[in-house]
């Protein structure tokens, strides 16, 4: 398998031909000019963010992604202990599915606490995005970049796994 810092640099090397598109397609295109910008600014940040924060290595009982998370790097060791390395997390379609998932209900689980200690357990809110930024190009922006890193790990594993494999025999 490449090292994490080997599927870092893909995933940068990636982002910057995206970028380009993204500033091509800008200049080209009849949309507004808003509208691309604030949905490439999410797709910008939600793919560092899957970089370097979601990475499919998060099953591994220690990882760069894990320490990345810095103080609450403790709240990734129940899913390693769920998930084995190279299963379902590794999975295209499934891998970030299980992680947003379990991110998802570790922040609910923060907030339920948080509101109960404050004695507001009524006011609890599950939906913690704000309605002013869902259209379909931000949450198609926001998807892909989350995915994208992702699928480009897991795929960057298996072409090292049969490329290496290859070269055995």
């Amino acid at each position: 398998m490449p090292s994490g810092r080997t599927h870092d640099i893909i995933n940068i090397i990636f982002i910057v031909f995206v970028f380009l598109i993204i500033f091509l397609y800008d200049i080209l295109s009849n949309l507004d000019k808003d509208v691309i910008l604030n949905s490439a600014y999410i797709f910008i940040g939600s793919y560092i963010f899957s970089t370097f924060m979601l990475s499919p290595d998060l099953d591994l009982y220690k990882n760069k992604s894990k320490f990345n998370w810095g103080f609450l790097r403790w709240i990734w060791y129940p899913y390693s202990k769920v998930f084995k390395h190279r299963g379902i997390s590794h999975s295209i379609v499934f891998g970030i599915l299980t992680r947003l998932i379990y991110l998802y209900i570790v922040i609910m689980i923060f907030q339920f606490v948080y509101l109960y200690i404050k004695d507001e357990i009524e006011d609890i809110n599950f939906f913690i995005i704000d309605k002013d930024y869902l259209n379909v190009y931000n949450i198609i922006s926001f998807f892909l970049g989350i995915y994208l890193p992702s699928i480009i790990h897991t795929l960057a594993d298996k072409i090292y796994t049969s490329v290496k494999r290859g070269s055995r025999r």
